[in-house]
Parts: structure tokens; C-alpha cells; sequence
């Protein structure tokens, strides 16, 4: 009798544990329900891969939204990831054949449930799901919504390259000055391409912003059509309906001055490729970018400027760029010319209501005059319009 109830309670153990496994590897499988999570007031974490139309992978970005807070953060990820190794196993790499496996290759070659076990061991367990946004969908939503405005503060004029990217537009490319511009699908292809303002990943980041709050403002218009909520939910794939309309409808009441994107904190560029310090380091500093610490009364730890060349004179934009770069609290996030080109004085301007920021730039350029135009559409601290009293 007592052998029966001892292979009984066996045989209940051994089902329970098959149970439990099996509910926790499809709770690993299954991407979390963004309703229930946004819900509870817990950060939605989410990857969005978005592949051009030879499926090769584009580019890469985590969503960050906090509910409580109301904080919303796009991250920009290199394709050029390291899932595979560490910093310290890499270092004594010295060919590109025994480099360890990259996001962009890892798309190429594994299966998409691969990949999100991969960038779930990136990013940790919370991350919410990951789905995948080809270029041309996000371009046509553009177009399906009549176009998007950004605000341009200064104005963007390159001369294309005659293959790759630029095929189809003319060989000069111009955006304008001026708030509200008009973007098309193609226009906002020029504006995501453009690179010639020598401020590499600072100014991508830097116009994505603008894209960004450009796009969730005709979003919010946009998400109360049915129609455009079914093309929304057809553009992405490995994401249901409910939770990618959840979560772009919680995006769209962000308020500008709660929306940054940046790239994630804590890389190292080693022999042409990605890699994390070390995971732990990356995932304690990831909580900190998502909760900045701001005090009015002193200047911010990162003051974002924009340089404008007012002067007439040329390269001088580009050495105070360089001066200004040695400082690690600035961050010059765009270049361009002035409205006019015969300011006398140096324009040290307060675009954010942080005085004591425009203070600490003053300093740093000693020159210039202080003045305050907060516009916070210009999504800058402070702007830099140079004069002729610096040469």
C-alpha cells in the first residue's frame, strides 16, 4: 500500500514538473501581451527590425515606454552587433571571417524566434517582444497619412551620390528651413540618408527625433480611422493587432518634452563591430538613460546644441565643433548656417528654459551674448549662432 501512494505522489511530481516546464518554455516563446503589461504600469521594451526589400537588415531600434512615468525612448541599434561573445574573448580578433555572429547576420541566417532569443539575452527579460517592420511598409504608412511635418531648423542642401542609396532622386538634394516642412516618403528617406553635416551618429539621432515626433503627431489623427489601424496592425509582422495598437496609441499621448532617442549606452566599437563592455554593465546603465536626472537650477549633465554659422566665414562652425567636443556634458546634435550671414555678435540662445545651460556654452566659446527664445520644437538646449567676433 505505501509503494502505491509512493509511485503515485511520483507520477503527480513528474506531471507537475512537466507542466511547469512546459508553461515557462511557452511563456519564453510567446511575446508578452502589451495590453496586460502597459496595465500593470510596467516599461514596455520592444525591438523593431526593419529590413529592406532584399531582406537585408536596415536598421534596428528598441522602444522603450515607461506608463508611469510617461518617458518614451527610441534606441538606435547598430546592425553590426556582437549576439556572440564578449568584449574580452574579441579582443584578439584580427580578421573580419572570425568575427562572432552580428545582428545583421543573425537576421540573414537564423529563424526569427532565434533572434528574439538572442536580444532576449541582450536585453534581459524584459523585453517585450520583437517584430519586424520592413522599410517600405514605414514609408508608405508616411504616405497613407498624407505626409508627416517636421520642423527643420536649418536648412539641408547635399549633392547625392550617382548610385546606391539616391537612385531615384535628382543629384541635388535641398530640405528647407522652417517649421512644419512638408516630408513625402521620399523626402524622408533623404532626411533619415543624410550624413554630410560631420557629426556622424549624433546627427542621425538627431533628425530621428524629429522624424519621431513628426510621425506620432499624425499618428494621433490618424489611429481614430479604422482603415489606417488595419494598414497599421498589416504593417508589422510577429506582433498581434491588439498589442501593436495598444502600444502606438500609449506612444501618441507622449508629450514632446518626454521623448528622446539615442543610441544605446555602453558600446565599444572593436575592429569594426559592435560589443557591449560587458552585460552586466549594460544592462545596470540601461535604467539610468530612462530615468535622466534634470535640476533647474543647475545646469543639465548633457546639454544638446545646435551650431549655426552666421558669420559669413567658412570652417568656423566646424572649430568650435571641435572645441565644444572636448567637453563630455555638451552634445552638438546639428550644424548648419544661420538665417543670414552677417551677425556681428555671437548669439548664445536659451531654447529650453535651462539659462544656466546657455551660461555654461557662453563659457565654453567665450564669446558671444546671451539671450532667451525657448522653443521647444527645435528640441535643443541651446543654440550657437556664430558671429563675426569670432574668427
Amino acid at each position: 500500500m505505501i509503494g502505491r501512494i509512493a509511485r503515485f505522489i511520483g507520477v503527480v511530481l513528474i506531471v507537475a514538473v512537466a507542466w511547469w516546464m512546459y508553461w515557462s518554455f511557452a511563456e519564453h516563446r510567446t511575446p508578452k501581451d502589451v495590453g496586460r503589461v502597459l496595465d500593470e504600469g510596467r516599461r514596455v521594451t520592444a525591438v523593431v527590425l526593419l529590413p529592406d526589400k532584399d531582406e537585408s537588415l536596415r536598421s534596428a531600434a528598441v522602444i522603450s515606454y515607461e506608463p508611469l512615468s510617461g518617458n518614451l525612448f527610441i534606441y538606435h541599434v547598430p546592425i553590426s552587433i556582437c549576439l556572440e561573445k564578449s568584449l574580452e574573448d574579441s579582443l584578439s580578433i584580427s580578421n573580419r571571417g572570425s568575427m562572432p555572429l552580428t545582428l545583421e547576420s543573425a537576421y540573414a541566417k537564423n529563424s526569427f524566434e532565434e533572434i528574439h532569443r538572442r536580444l532576449q539575452m541582450l536585453f534581459g527579460p524584459d523585453l517585450t517582444f520583437t517584430a519586424v517592420l520592413p522599410m517600405s511598409h514605414f514609408l508608405r504608412l508616411i504616405d497613407l497619412m498624407g505626409g508627416i511635418f517636421v520642423d527643420v531648423p536649418a536648412r539641408i542642401s547635399f549633392r547625392s551620390s550617382p548610385t546606391g542609396a539616391f537612385d531615384r532622386f535628382s543629384d541635388w538634394v535641398e530640405i528647407p528651413q522652417g517649421e512644419e516642412i512638408f516630408f513625402d516618403s521620399d523626402k524622408t528617406q533623404m532626411y533619415l540618408s543624410y550624413r554630410f553635416d560631420g557629426l556622424g551618429l549624433r546627427g542621425q539621432l538627431f533628425r530621428g527625433k524629429r522624424l519621431a515626433v513628426a510621425v506620432l503627431r499624425r499618428l494621433k489623427q490618424h489611429l481614430s480611422y479604422d482603415w489606417f489601424r488595419h494598414e497599421l496592425v498589416l504593417s508589422f509582422t510577429h506582433i498581434s493587432s491588439p498589442s501593436i495598437l495598444k502600444l502606438f496609441t500609449a506612444m501618441t499621448d507622449v508629450p514632446v518634452s518626454s521623448l528622446d532617442v539615442k543610441s544605446i549606452p555602453g558600446q565599444s566599437d572593436i575592429n569594426g563591430a559592435v560589443y557591449w563592455l560587458s552585460y552586466r554593465e549594460f544592462v545596470s546603465s540601461l535604467p539610468k538613460e530612462l530615468k535622466p536626472l534634470i535640476q533647474a537650477s543647475a545646469p543639465k549633465s548633457r546639454i544638446t546644441v545646435q551650431l549655426l554659422n552666421g558669420s559669413g566665414a567658412p570652417n568656423v562652425a566646424a572649430r568650435i565643433r571641435e572645441q565644444l567636443d572636448e567637453y563630455p556634458d555638451i552634445d552638438i546634435v546639428e550644424m548648419g548656417n544661420a538665417d543670414r550671414r552677417d551677425y556681428e555678435v555671437t548669439q548664445i540662445v536659451d531654447r529650453a528654459g535651462y539659462l544656466r545651460s546657455a551660461e555654461r556654452v557662453r563659457e565654453l566659446v567665450n564669446a558671444g551674448v546671451l539671450r532667451q527664445d525657448i522653443n521647444p520644437k527645435w528640441m535643443v538646449d541651446v543654440t550657437v549662432i556664430i558671429g563675426r567676433d569670432i574668427r
